[in-house]
C-alpha cells in the first residue's frame, strides 16, 4: 500500500481490561467510516509497552480485510504547562532572574535574623524592667505614670516588631516559592524530559464504503492485581461480620484505563514445562552412630479453614493463591485506573455472616489476651489469600491476613489484644534425675500462667498451651495430670486447653506440669 495514503484517525477507547497476576489483556473498541478500497486507520495513544505479537484486530463482520497492522513508537518531549511555556532562548533570562531572586532572598533572610535579634533584645529589656518594677514595689516606692509610659512604649515597639517579622516571613515564603518555580522552569528548559508515544496503524481493504466496528486486543506488562479484604465486626447480641473483597490494581503501562470494565483472573500463562533430567542416585552403607541426635522444632499444624489466618507475612508481593481454581472475577461497574503506578481498590464482592466472638490466649506465643471471631464464607465465591483490614465499632483496629477459604467454609479472624486483661507466663525446668541401674534420664517441666482482670466485668478466656510431642521411641513426654490445673489432657498435637473465668478485678493462675524422659544415648534435648 502506498505511503501517501492519508490515515483515518479514530478514537478507540479502552473498553475492557482483564488483569492477570503480572500482566493485563486490553480490549479497545471504536467505529470507523471506511471508503471503498484501500485505507489506513490510525489509533493513537496506546500503551508503548504492548507486546506486538499479541496484537489482534477485528473490523466488522465481513467485507473488510486487514492487510497489515503495526505498532509505531517515538519519543515525545514533554512540554511545560501553558503558563510556564519557555523556549531554550529564554534560559539565560531565567538564570539571571533566578540569581537576582536568590540575592533578594539572602537580604530578606538577613533582615529577618536582625529583627528576631531585636525582638529578643526587647524581651530582655522587658524582663529587666519588670524585675526593676518588682524591686521598687518591694521597697515601697511609689509607682507613677513614668512606669506606665515605659511599659506602654515597650508594648508598642514589640507589637510593631512582631508585625514586621510576620510580614517579612510571608514575603520570604512567597519568594521561596517563586524561586522553586524558576528552578523547575530552568531545569525543564535545560533538560527536557521525554516520554514514549505509541500508535497502531492498520492497513485494510473494504469491499464497499460504510461504517464498521473495530476491536483491538493486546497484552501489556506493567500491570497486576491482588485481592484485598475488609472485615467489619458488629458485636453484641447476635454478632455479625461483614466481609468485603476488593481488587487492588497497579498499572504503569503508559495508557489510562477510563471507565473500563475490569475483570480479574487467577489464570497463569505458561510456555510449558519439561521434565527434569534424571541423575544417578548412589546408595551407601553408613555405620550406626553410638548416640541419637534429636532437636526441637516448631511444626505448623495446617488445617482447612480454622486456624489458617496465621500465615507468615511475605517480604515481597506474593502471588495469588486461588486454591487451584481458575477464577475470573468482575468489578461491580466501570472503573478508572490511571497509569501512575499507584494502588487503586476496585470493589468485587461482599457478604454478611453470623459471628461467634471469644477471648483466647496463647501464652507461649504472646503475653496478651486476644479477641477472636469465627464465621463462615457466605459468598458464592471463595475468599482468595490476602491482607484483611479489621474494623470494629471504634474504627480501624489493625490488619491481618487470610489464606484461601472456599465458599461455605468456616474461618477465624483475630481482632487484637484486650487492654483490660493481663497475662504472665513463667517456665521452670528442674534438674535431670536418673534412677539406679536405669538407662533413662528424667526432667520435670513446670509452666505457670497468671491472669489479671482490670475491668469491672467478668471475662471468659479460652487458654491454649502445649507440651512437646515426641517422634522417636527413646524420647517420651508424659503430662502430670495431678499437678496440672483442671486435670487437662493434651490432644494428639500436644495442645492443652482450659476455659478460664476471671471475676471483675480478679486474678487466677493455671499450672501445667509434664515430664520429659530420654534414653541416655540421646543428645540435643
Amino acid at each position: 500500500m502506498s505511503e501517501t495514503i492519508r490515515p483515518i484517525r479514530i478514537e478507540a477507547p479502552v473498553a475492557e481490561v482483564t488483569l492477570l497476576e503480572d500482566r493485563a489483556h486490553v480490549v479497545r473498541r471504536g467505529s470507523v467510516s471506511l471508503p471503498s478500497g484501500s485505507a489506513r486507520i490510525e489509533i493513537s495513544d496506546v500503551a508503548p509497552v504492548l507486546s506486538d505479537k499479541t496484537l489482534s484486530l477485528r473490523i466488522g463482520d465481513k467485507g473488510v480485510t486487514v492487510v497489515d497492522a503495526k505498532v509505531s513508537r517515538r519519543a515525545v518531549v514533554q512540554g511545560l504547562d501553558d503558563e510556564d511555556e519557555t523556549s531554550d532562548d529564554d534560559a539565560t533570562a531565567l538564570r539571571r532572574e533566578a540569581e537576582e531572586l536568590s540575592r533578594e532572598l539572602y537580604r530578606k533572610r538577613s533582615d529577618l535574623m536582625a529583627l528576631n535579634r531585636h525582638a529578643k533584645g526587647l524581651e530582655e529589656i522587658a524582663a529587666h524592667s519588670f524585675a526593676e518594677l518588682a524591686g521598687d514595689v518591694s521597697w515601697g516606692s511609689a509607682i507613677g505614670n513614668e512606669w506606665e509610659a515605659r511599659l506602654q512604649q515597650l508594648r508598642e515597639r514589640e507589637r510593631d516588631l512582631r508585625v514586621r517579622i510576620s510580614v517579612l516571613a510571608i514575603d520570604i515564603n512567597d519568594s521561596e516559592q517563586r524561586s522553586h518555580r524558576l528552578k523547575a522552569r530552568l531545569a525543564a528548559v535545560q533538560n527536557p524530559s521525554q516520554k514514549e508515544w505509541a500508535g497502531i496503524q492498520v492497513d485494510v481493504h473494504a469491499e464497499k464504503a460504510g461504517d464498521y466496528e473495530i476491536q483491538l486486543d493486546y497484552v501489556v506488562p506493567g500491570a497486576c492485581w491482588r485481592p484485598y479484604h475488609t472485615a467489619e465486626l458488629r458485636e453484641g447480641e447476635g454478632a455479625s461480620l461483614r466481609f468485603s473483597t476488593d481488587a487492588c490494581v497497579w498499572q504503569n503501562t503508559g495508557e489510562d484505563w477510563r471507565e473500563a470494565a475490569l475483570f480479574f483472573s487467577t489464570e497463569r500463562l505458561s510456555l510449558g514445562a519439561e521434565p527434569p533430567q534424571l541423575t544417578t542416585d548412589f546408595l551407601r552403607l553408613k555405620p550406626r552412630a553410638d548416640t541419637l541426635v534429636v532437636e526441637k522444632r516448631d511444626e505448623a499444624i495446617t488445617t482447612v479453614g480454622l486456624g489458617t489466618t496465621t500465615a507468615a507475612r511475605a517480604e515481597e508481593l506474593p502471588g495469588i493463591d486461588d486454591g487451584g481454581l481458575a477464577l475470573k472475577l468482575s468489578s461491580a461497574g466501570a472503573a478508572t485506573v490511571p497509569s501512575d503506578g499507584r494502588p487503586y481498590r476496585i470493589a468485587l464482592s461482599n457478604f454478611t455472616s453470623e459471628a461467634k466472638t471469644e477471648l483466647v490466649a496463647f501464652p507461649e506465643r504472646s503475653p496478651s489476651v486476644y479477641t477472636r471471631s469465627t464465621q463462615s464464607n457466605q459468598g458464592s465465591m471463595p475468599i482468595l489469600a490476602g491482607p484483611v483490614d479489621l474494623i470494629r465499632e471504634n474504627g480501624f483496629v489493625g490488619r491481618t491476613s487470610v489464606l484461601f477459604i472456599a465458599a461455605g467454609e468456616t474461618f477465624e479472624l483475630g481482632w487484637g489484644p484486650e487492654p483490660e486483661l493481663r497475662l504472665k507466663r513463667t517456665e521452670e525446668k528442674k534438674a535431670e534425675k536418673s534412677r539406679t541401674l536405669s538407662a533413662w534420664v528424667e526432667r520435670a517441666h513446670h509452666i505457670q500462667l497468671r491472669f489479671s482482670n482490670l475491668g469491672a466485668s467478668s471475662r471468659s478466656i479460652r487458654v491454649t498451651e502445649r507440651i512437646p510431642v515426641s517422634e522417636v521411641d527413646r524420647v517420651q513426654i508424659e503430662l502430670d495430670a495431678k499437678a496440672t490445673s483442671g486435670a487437662a489432657r493434651p490432644d494428639a498435637d500436644g495442645f492443652v486447653e482450659w476455659t478460664l473465668r476471671l471475676p471483675p478485678f480478679g486474678q487466677k493462675q493455671l499450672e501445667l506440669h509434664y515430664n520429659l524422659r530420654k534414653h541416655q544415648d540421646v543428645v540435643g534435648v
